[in-house]
């Protein structure tokens, strides 16, 4: 749990043939479309070698400002919801719950909260990068740099496909690579505002990070 946290906390396979640094004005319209979005996510985490060490799959939302809801179903239920001003992991195995205050420069800076948050704070956090591709049309794929020393990870790389988010891939700071791939995409659905609520359901131990 704590090593799935810490890749969405900190949450594209492509060939480059050139890339260059520039302004992230591309990025923001993309982003700028995607007020809301709903997802089925397939996550897949390497260690160092190259080799799998986890697959997960599971169901993404989100809603700007702020608000994601993250639900693992395989290959054991985990739920992560940001509701604007916390940030709550539900570990149901544990019957516990981890409460992380929105506000923390690592989570300020996560690949989740740049899907979910501002645009405003892109340039602001994150040195950003264009990529070429050979071969792909209607494809825009951006790296992107933290520029705070403490972030919990080394980059992280969006990628679209006809204007829509389809895969993201992560490098955390233990040099380990999480892949994320989204299909059945839903841009701009109206989704309930209760989806991003979470209740401590009885008997399960709040914990204040």
């Amino acid at each position: 749990m704590k090593y799935f946290l810490s890749l969405l906390i900190i949450l594209i396979t492509f060939s480059v043939t050139s890339s260059y640094a520039g302004s992230p004005d591309e990025l923001i319209d993309l982003l700028s479309n995607i007020h809301s979005m709903q997802a089925h996510f397939v996550q897949t985490n390497k260690d160092t070698r190259g080799h799998v060490i986890r697959r997960s799959t599971g169901i993404m939302m989100l809603q700007r400002p702020g608000k994601f809801r993250w639900d693992v179903k395989q290959p054991q239920p985990e739920q992560i919801i940001a509701d604007g001003k916390q940030l709550w992991v539900y570990d149901p195995s544990l019957a516990q719950v981890t409460r992380h205050p929105l506000g923390k420069a690592e989570v300020a800076t996560s690949p989740a909260a740049l899907l979910s948050d501002s645009l405003d704070q892109l340039a602001k956090h994150y040195e950003i990068s264009q990529t070429t591709e050979r071969n792909l049309a209607h494809s825009s794929s951006f790296k992107l740099v933290p520029k705070g020393h403490s972030s919990m990870l080394h980059w992280v790389a969006l990628h679209f496909t006809n204007g829509q988010l389809t895969s993201m891939r992560i490098m955390d700071n233990l040099d380990q690579l999480s892949d994320f791939s989204f299909q059945q995409i839903i841009i701009n659905p109206d989704l309930n505002p209760a989806l991003f609520h979470f209740s401590v359901p009885s008997g399960v131990e709040v914990v204040n990070a």
